[in-house]
């Protein structure tokens, strides 16, 4: 497996719905307390996806872009480290 890939073992309850809902259905499963942050990841995830590299000082520029606060936007990502997506 590339540097660039994730893998994830997904419940084969949930593969269909997942199939289905794409990569909303992943972030849906990784943003179960607050659902305000599946768009913050999805806009960050295309953000990034669009400049390939983003530097890190500048989150004072991206959370006054994405209208976030400081916390929610460390939250998001942060999970979204942890799950191998950024």
């Amino acid at each position: 497996m590339a540097k660039t890939e994730i893998f994830f073992l997904v419940k084969a309850r949930q593969d269909q719905w997942l199939r289905a809902n794409g990569l909303r259905g992943v972030l849906s499963c990784l943003f179960t307390r607050n659902l305000h942050l599946i768009d913050l990841a999805e806009k960050m995830l295309s953000e990034i996806k669009a400049r390939k590299r983003i530097p890190s000082s500048e989150w004072r520029a991206l959370v006054k872009k994405f209208n976030v606060t400081v916390s929610n936007y460390e939250s998001c990502l942060q999970k979204l480290k942890a799950a191998g997506l950024v």
